[in-house]
């Protein structure tokens, strides 16, 4: 019998604190009242007050990084914006309506440039949109077919290859990793690709000393990028505790390449997007055709200015060292499309989803049960009320905020549902983001109030 999920709020597992930098810049601009009264109003202000970060916080920006550029066109943000929809399927026009006034509103609350969503149901898409702008200097506007940053989304397709290898047997989660990876350095405790994918390895994650999340350099492969952290000690003895690693995650993805004898990023293109349909989707920093094309159609990034609180675009990084974990670009309807996939059994068997999409038991002290967690192999899963209704809703998800973006995606497989939300602006908090994905799902539910 499957463990039943854990019942914790949505926003513990997505928000994070902010960083000392987005501390300091509310204390110099004198706008943290304004910002975040917005940000935390109503339940959310409860919430932050009480999360921890269970999604990575991002470092400050390191000493020597490059400036971020200002955009003179901020104040646009706030105006009538581009909007690139379509109704997949007829009978939900008072849904779309509502949805699409989401969005603008989360758009404009946020000063978010661009913004993008799209749900299914029943295997089939709904709908789908964007708007604003891709590029603010250009006025470029983003398209449902933009590629964005998502961040740690990533995770959950690499979860996807993850289970296709299992399913094919060619890829054991308990074996020691040097069976797939004979490179890497044995430790004092042998790591298994289970404990990888629900960040129970030991592996550590983004130094914020160093500043390596703002990483410049650029990988080869998969086997290359090993080398920022192969050789760092482990935190703590293998499936002992519980730490957030997208390291881990690249260590994950050397073990996928060994076990399909494939690259990783062709495995991934092969096995998981190809066949899900997914046309925008790929990795980023990477010297493939399809990554430099995907690139070129890509969005602009942006985070709120440290000098003016407008917007700037953040300084370049290279996300060939975590491709797997964090360094994807997609589209939202490229993400519902993966979903659907999932939940209409094109991509995985249900047992082999179920094992995904199970959480792990973590160690407790003497004498003390083991405690469950909400995250699995890539995936969180957990029960959740919807904000309107209050009724509880079984949820699998993964969100991710990448510079300069901030991404979710949700699952409800016994309403077979699918919701897939994408922005170019960096969170500061991710409950607003969390809670427009859990609205949108409530509009198509029809147990919104201004649907019904």
């Amino acid at each position: 019998m499957m463990p039943r999920p854990v019942i914790v709020p949505l926003f513990l597992t997505c928000l994070r604190d902010p960083t000392p930098i987005e501390r300091a810049r509310a204390r110099t601009m004198g706008q943290t009242a304004r910002r975040y009264r917005r940000i935390a109003s109503g339940a959310l202000g409860a919430v932050a007050m009480l999360a921890t970060a269970a999604q990575p916080q991002v470092p400050a920006t390191p000493q020597g990084s490059p400036p971020t550029q200002e955009s003179p066109t901020t104040p646009g943000i706030a105006e009538s914006a581009p909007r690139d929809h379509e109704v997949h399927q007829s009978g939900f026009a008072r849904s779309v309506r509502v949805a699409s006034e989401l969005l603008a509103t989360h758009r404009t609350e946020l000063e978010a440039p661009g913004v993008s969503a799209a749900v299914a149901i029943d295997g089939k898409l709904i709908w789908s949109e964007a708007q604003g702008y891709a590029n603010l200097e250009a006025r470029t506007p983003l398209l449902r077919s933009t590629p964005l940053r998502i961040g740690s989304t990533s995770k959950a397709l690499t979860s996807a290859a993850l289970g296709i290898l299992v399913e094919a047997g060619t890829l054991d989660l308990d074996s020691p990793i040097q069976r797939y990876v004979p490179t890497f350095p044995e430790k004092t405790h042998p790591i298994t690709a289970r404990q990888l994918a629900s960040h129970r390895a030991g592996i550590r994650h983004y130094d914020p000393q160093t500043g390596d999340y703002w990483n410049r350099q650029r990988y080869a492969d998969v086997t290359a990028a090993l080398g920022a952290f192969a050789n760092d000690p482990l935190l703590f003895p293998p499936g002992s505790a519980y730490h957030y690693s997208t390291y881990g995650y690249t260590l994950l993805s050397a073990a996928i390449e060994g076990a399909s004898e494939q690259d990783f990023l062709s495995f991934m293109q092969t096995a998981v997007f190809a066949p899900a349909g997914m046309t925008h989707t790929g990795a980023e920093s990477s010297d493939t055709e399809s990554s430099r094309r995907l690139a070129a159609s890509a969005s602009r990034f942006y985070v709120h200015s440290s000098f003016t609180g407008g917007i700037a675009e953040p300084p370049p990084v290279d996300h060939s060292v975590k491709w797997a974990g964090g360094g994807f670009f997609s589209t939202s309807l490229d993400l519902a499309r993966f979903g659907v996939a999932l939940l209409e059994g094109d991509l995985l068997a249900p047992e082999t989803f179920r094992l995904l999409t199970t959480p792990t038991l973590l160690p407790a002290g003497p004498g003390a049960p083991r405690a469950q967690s909400v995250y699995a192999l890539g995936w969180r899963s957990q029960e959740q009320p919807l904000p309107a209704s209050s009724r509880s809703v079984r949820t699998i998800h993964h969100g991710g905020t990448a510079l300069g973006a901030t991404s979710f995606l949700v699952l409800m497989p016994d309403e077979r549902l699918v919701i897939a939300v994408n922005r170019n602006l960096h969170a500061e908090s991710f409950g607003p983001f969390s809670t427009l994905a859990l609205r949108l799902a409530e509009v198509f539910l029809g147990e919104d109030d201004d649907v019904n």
